[in-house]
């Protein structure tokens, strides 16, 4: 019988211990990638829902869209508000370049979703102005 020798048994406990090691390594560096993948995953769903909010507040639609009509630059325009369901109509047979161009900027600059808008211009200073938000 022969006997296996001791230096054997030794080098082959040491390469499965390399061995080991190495895949401990490796599971440690994947660990930590997917824990960075969960982060940013995580921040991105905390934004989503954030935008979700601030686009989806009827409450917010409604009093920002009350708040820009009161402008001094909009009180004298002739502007209907028309709140539908779901949606909030605004039409203007007439208004000057100046409200017009406010009344768009205001609009385009806040989280609304706009679901139409007609210009017509009628002379050189002038619109015909719809405008309808979807709450």
């Amino acid at each position: 019988m022969k006997q296996i020798n001791p230096l054997y048994i030794i080098l082959l406990l040491v390469v499965v211990l390399f061995f080991v090691l190495f895949k401990l390594m490796h599971t440690k560096t994947d660990l930590h990638e997917a824990q960075n993948n969960f982060h940013k995953t995580k921040e991105m769903v905390h934004n989503i829902v954030e935008l979700r909010e601030s686009w989806e507040n009827d409450k917010r639609t409604k009093s920002a869209l009350g708040r820009i009509l009161k402008s001094s630059l909009l009180r004298n325009a002739k502007i209907v508000r028309k709140d539908k369901r779901g949606t909030i109509e605004l039409h203007s047979p007439s208004l000057n370049s100046k409200s017009a161009s406010y009344l768009i900027g205001r609009l385009l600059n806040e989280p609304f979703a706009i679901k139409k808008m007609k210009a017509r211009r009628l002379n050189k200073e002038t619109v015909s102005l719809d405008v309808e938000i979807k709450l």
